[in-house]
């Protein structure tokens, strides 16, 4: 599914950028797919 490759394609780019500005957004980011919001169609603006 497209969706799935894309929420893991942002999820592969947010924790490479993290990993660069050594910013501990991992567990954020961890936290963010147990949220319903991730559940549902996810649309950037």
């Amino acid at each position: 599914m497209d969706e799935m490759r894309f929420h893991w394609e942002m999820f592969a780019f947010e924790s490479m950028f993290a990993r660069r500005m050594e910013v501990p957004v991992l567990q954020t980011a961890k936290s963010s797919l147990k949220s319903p919001q991730y559940a549902a169609p996810f649309s950037p603006v």
